[in-house]
Formats: structure tokens, sequence, C-alpha cells
């Protein structure tokens, strides 16, 4: 996504547009391939304030696809989201990690 670079000062921009590809999940996809440790962590801190649960979940979601070293505590805060779909992506999530290190 060619404007992860710019947007990169404005991480509640990039969760702005998280919430608006929520059907496509392009953002998502590209985070997941090119998005870097520090922009993952800036980006998935600045998601558990969003409004959006379009947008939480999808920070979820990219907590399971790719590893930080806070990703488990701030699964376990998705996990306690207030909407039952981020919880329920956090959740998926955490047993995707864990099935992942057991298995």
């Amino acid at each position: 996504l060619f404007l992860i670079p710019f947007l990169f000062n404005c991480p509640r921009c990039i969760v702005v547009l998280q919430a608006l590809d929520d059907e496509t999940e392009d953002v998502l996809d590209c985070l997941t391939a090119q998005g870097d440790e520090l922009l993952i962590s800036v980006l998935t801190h600045a998601g558990l304030r969003s409004i959006f649960p379009q947008a939480r979940w999808q920070c979820a979601e990219l907590l399971g696809r790719r590893s930080i070293p806070d990703g488990m505590a701030l699964l376990r805060q998705y996990a306690n989201d207030r909407d039952a779909y981020v919880a329920k992506r956090a959740r998926n999530a955490m047993k995707a990690i864990t099935g992942n290190k057991n298995g």
C-alpha cells in the first residue's frame, strides 16, 4: 500500500483506513505482508482506542498474523473488547499463536 510510509506518522489514519476497508481487507493484507514491527506495534496500540470495531478486529487479526514482542498482551486486551466480534477474533488469533507454538 503506497500510503503506508506517508501515514506512518498518523497511525489513527491507518486505523480509519482499516475500518473503511473492512470487507476487502486490502490494508490488513498489505500490513501483514509489508508492515514492519514498529508500524504494527504503533498501529495495534492505537487500534485499542479506535471507535471502529471494524478496525479493532483487524488489529487483533494482524497480531495473530505477525509476531511483535507485546503481541499476546495486546491480544488479551482485544479479547476483552466491548464488541463481541472483536473479542472473538482476538481469541481466535491467540489460539492460532499458541497452537502454532505447540504444534
